[in-house]
C-alpha cells in the first residue's frame, strides 16, 4: 500500500528479488543524481509469495531554488510481457531443435539412400528421383519454416492468412484472418516473432482448449505498434479469484 512505501522508503528494495535488489538499490541512488526520468525492469515477491515484473520509473523532484524534494516514481506490471518474450525465445528454439533433427532424420537419411543406389549403379532411376523429389520437397519446408514470413511478397498479413488456413484444413476447425487495417512497416524479425507468437496461440487453442472456432486479427496503432489478438471458442483458462489491494499483488 502507499502509506507503507512512504513509512519506509526501502520498501521497493526489499520486496525485490534477491537476485535483482542490487540493481534496484543503484538505480534509486542514480535516481537522485539525475536530471530526467530513469527506469529499471525487476522482479519483486509479493505477500503471498509470487513472482512478479514490474516497470518502475522515477524522476527528481525539484523545488524552489532547485531544492531536491524526492522523487516521483510509478510502477506497472510487465509479467505478461516478460512472458511472452520468453516464449519467443522459447518457440525460437523449439523450431531450431525440430528443424535440425528433421534435416537429420529425413533429409540426410534420404540423400544417404540415393548416394547409395548411385553407388549400386542401380538400374532405378525412377526410384532414386523419387528418393530426390521427396528430399527437395523437404528441404523447401524447412526453408519456409526458418523464414516463414516474406517480407516482399504479402507480409505478415499473407503469412497469418496461410497459417490459418493450413490448421483449417490438418484439424477441421473455423480459422480465419480478420479483415486488418493499415499496418505500419514491420521488418522482418518483428514480422517472424509475430508468426511464432500465432502459430503457438494456434497449437495451444488446438491442443489443450479443444477450440472449433479461432479468430486471428492483427491490428495497427497511432504509436506505431502492432496489436495481434488470437480468440478461439475453447475452454479457456479457470477465473482465478479476485486480489484485493494493488494492483501488483504486493
Amino acid at each position: 500500500r502507499r502509506d507503507e512505501f512512504r513509512r519506509d522508503p526501502r520498501l521497493l528494495v526489499k520486496i525485490s528479488h534477491a537476485e535483482d535488489r542490487k540493481a534496484v538499490a543503484r538505480h534509486l541512488r542514480e535516481c537522485g543524481k539525475r536530471g530526467g526520468a530513469a527506469s529499471v525492469s525487476f522482479r519483486i515477491i509479493t505477500r503471498k509469495g509470487r513472482e512478479r515484473w514490474i516497470e518502475h520509473i522515477c524522476q527528481p523532484v525539484h523545488g524552489a531554488g532547485g531544492r531536491n524534494l524526492g522523487r516521483r516514481a510509478s510502477n506497472r506490471d510487465i509479467t505478461e510481457r516478460k512472458r511472452l518474450e520468453r516464449d519467443i525465445l522459447r518457440i525460437g528454439e523449439w523450431e531450431r531443435q525440430r528443424i535440425g533433427l528433421d534435416i537429420h532424420d529425413h533429409v540426410c537419411q534420404d540423400l544417404m539412400a540415393a548416394r547409395m543406389l548411385l553407388a549400386a549403379k542401380t538400374s532405378d532411376p525412377a526410384g532414386i528421383d523419387d528418393i530426390l523429389r521427396r528430399t527437395l520437397e523437404r528441404a523447401r519446408g524447412l526453408a519456409k519454416d526458418l523464414y516463414p514470413v516474406d517480407i516482399d511478397v504479402g507480409g505478415i498479413v499473407s503469412a497469418l492468412r496461410a497459417l490459418a488456413s493450413e490448421k483449417e484444413r490438418l484439424y477441421g476447425v473455423a480459422c480465419r484472418l480478420k479483415p486488418v487495417g493499415p499496418l505500419p512497416d514491420v521488418d522482418r524479425e518483428t514480422a517472424t516473432h509475430l508468426y511464432r507468437i500465432a502459430q503457438e496461440a494456434l497449437s495451444n487453442a488446438l491442443r489443450h482448449a479443444k477450440a472449433r472456432s479461432i479468430a486471428i486479427s492483427l491490428a495497427g496503432r497511432k504509436d506505431g505498434t502492432v496489436v495481434l489478438r488470437v480468440k478461439d471458442d475453447g475452454t479457456g483458462i479457470p477465473k482465478s479469484p479476485k486480489r484485493a489491494g494493488m494492483g501488483l499483488g504486493i
